[in-house]
């Protein structure tokens, strides 16, 4: 089987948090991971960074004519450790009568270290999210905050959003601040993290012999704040680690596109010449901005005739797409489409419809982006639209004759002709 190991360690010594709001997270997926990394969404940022200093209303936070002193004299010294260690290997088969296979699985280590010491974090809305992948990754990052970038660099994925340093601190704070710190920090973080799947060994057997063993992944992640002054400060730092291959994505909230279709007609029930009006809503219900949105359906090329399009491409076989572009949090767009009854088969006739919609990211709630209408159409036997040649209404004969000789006998079979 697969063999494991991991640590998060997490250090605050002399660490003053101020008026400020922060979310650290810390996470070690074991093995691959099929699916996205969801983290708030634009409404969780807006609150967050709403104002420059943890709930005040982004204007001076000092007050009018305020100062701030910080005065430090600190001393630190931090030293990480950590040593770690995948195996899959080392496996042996000897002595077996028969034959010996020996297949092993993957093997890796990852570590994230991130230290904040002896600084001032004044103001600002930083973002660091630091990403270790063991094995494959082809995904991308979707709805990243504004003044955010992503990158990969050395083997990891980060995402970084700069703190703005300013010399505001909490809105909450008296108009003249004294900060005064004196401390001295020794820090020592040793970490040693062992995974391993081999070292096996098959000898003696009579027949063949077969060694398979799983993947070893060890993984560390480590944060130190020390002898720092957070004031009005509002951010998001995590350490994330992927011992196997992740097929997914990045995704900062999840926009949740909502279709819905109207119909009007110009008639009830709709008859050959009925005018048909379509009305196309869609309504971005999630917490991320939606991009490269598309509409697009089929009507009925069969019985239907095309007015006008409402600006949409038409395709083959009746295909029809709009090209909408962005729809914010909140926000709602529409389209519309005018058609007419070109012609119907006698009796009654179901005109169904269907349309969907899609967007660059991954949808929250992909149930409601489709949506059909049926519409019932008719056509009355006796409200031809047009005559046909000769006299009307038609004038009907009923003739008999018998077929067969003159003469004919008792028992005789007779055949007539109707």
């Amino acid at each position: 089987g697969d063999a494991t190991a991991a640590a998060n360690v997490i250090n605050f010594l002399n660490a003053n948090f101020v008026q400020s709001q922060f979310l650290f997270v810390a996470i070690n997926n074991l093995g691959d991971f099929d699916g996205d990394l969801v983290f708030p969404g634009k409404w969780f940022f807006e609150r967050l960074w709403g104002t420059d200093a943890g709930g005040g209303n982004g204007e001076d936070a000092l007050g009018e004519g305020g100062t701030l002193h910080v005065e430090n004299d600190n001393t630190a010294a931090i030293r990480n450790i950590v040593v770690m260690e995948g195996e899959s290997g080392a496996n042996e088969a000897v002595d077996n009568a028969g034959a010996a296979a020996i297949s092993t699985g993957e093997a890796a280590t990852a570590a994230n270290i991130l230290t904040l010491a002896n600084t001032n974090l004044l103001g600002g809305t930083p973002i660091y999210i630091l990403l270790n992948v063991g094995g494959k990754w082809g995904g991308t990052v979707f709805s990243i905050p504004q003044g955010a970038e992503w990158k990969v660099e050395g083997g990891k994925l980060v995402i970084e959003k700069e703190n703005a340093l300013s010399s505001s601190g909490a809105s909450l704070l008296p108009s003249d601040t004294h900060v005064s710190n004196a401390n001295a920090v020794s820090l020592v973080n040793a970490i040693r993290l062992s995974a391993s799947s081999g070292r096996n060994r098959a000898s003696g057997n009579k027949g063949n012999v077969r060694i398979r063993t799983g993947n070893a992944f060890a993984a560390a992640n480590i944060l130190n704040v020390v002898n720092t002054n957070i004031i009005g400060l509002n951010g998001l730092f995590a350490l994330i680690n992927i011992s196997g291959n992740w097929n997914g994505n990045i995704a900062f909230g999840r926009p949740d596109l909502w279709l819905g279709s109207a119909a009007t007609l110009s008639e009830q029930p709709a008859r050959v010449h009925t005018g048909i009006g379509y009305t196309f809503t869609i309504r971005n219900n999630g917490d991320a901005d939606a991009t490269a949105v598309r509409l697009q359906g089929t009507f009925n090329t069969n019985h239907l005739g095309l007015e006008d399009a409402g600006g949409g491409i038409i395709g083959d076989s009746g295909a029809v797409t709009w090209d909408i572009g962005a729809i914010p949090v909140g926000g709602a767009v529409t389209r519309t489409l005018r058609a007419y009854v070109a012609n119907l088969p006698i009796g009654t006739t179901d005109l169904a419809h269907s349309f969907s919609v899609s967007g660059f990211e991954t949808d929250g709630y992909a149930r409601d982006n489709f949506d059909s209408l049926v519409i019932l159409a008719e056509r009355n036997a006796s409200k031809v639209p047009y005559v046909p040649a000769g006299s009307w209404p038609p004038e009907l004969t009923i003739s008999k004759t018998r077929e067969g000789p003159d003469d004919i006998t008792a028992s005789s079979t007779v055949h007539y002709k109707i």
